[in-house]
């Protein structure tokens, strides 16, 4: 009797051990598969670079995603705003400029055809119309030229600059308002998953 008990019981922990060896050979190949399963998602922190101004940074966010679309310096633009709006989105000059960015009503029509934009007093909309002007002046040698443009139209800067004027008041405040902002930036860590 005791001999069939001992059997028994060695029976029973043999069992024992293959169950336990099984689930363990078993969890390994799970833990395995999460493994994999970990390093095909790679985790990437991001800076992203906003700027301690009354636009919000969904705003902020569009303004980036289109000035590096239309390779135009964000910083330049967000200045652009704060000379010519003080970033109110709902103005309108007395000249019939309309906006964050002051897009003159002679240039309305183009930008509705060539952008489909309907509403200038949308800041979404008008960021994205004075972006695509200041884009198609790429052709000029520098900033000041640039802002010449912006604000005069070509040909007017194109007048000043044969008349040997070659920075204008306006000029020099954006390029110093754009350097102020960089005192007012800030970055913010996002971790962004990639597969």
């Amino acid at each position: 009797m005791k001999m069939a008990l001992k059997f028994i019981v060695i029976i029973i922990l043999t069992m024992s051990a293959e169950m336990l060896y099984i689930r363990t050979i078993e969890h390994e190949e799970v833990s395995s598969v999460h493994a994999e399963e970990k390093t095909e998602v790679r985790e990437e922190i991001e800076k992203i670079k906003y700027y301690d101004i009354p636009l919000e940074t969904e705003l902020q966010d569009y303004i980036r995603k289109e000035c590096d679309e239309m390779n135009v310096e964000m910083e330049l633009v967000l200045a652009i705003m704060k000379v010519e709006s003080d970033f109110n989105s709902d103005v309108i000059s007395d000249s019939n400029d309309y906006g964050l960015m002051q897009i003159n009503i002679v240039n309305h029509e183009s930008l509705q055809k060539k952008l489909s934009i309907y509403d200038f007093l949308d800041p979404y909309d008008n960021a994205r119309a004075g972006i695509y002007m200041l884009s198609g002046l790429d052709w000029c040698e520098n900033d000041v030229q640039r802002l010449m443009c912006y604000n005069m139209g070509v040909t007017g800067a194109k007048r000043a600059w044969k008349k040997g004027i070659q920075e204008t008041e306006y000029s020099k405040k954006v390029l110093k308002t754009k350097e102020e902002l960089r005192e007012k930036s800030y970055e913010v860590l996002v971790l962004q998953n990639q597969k």
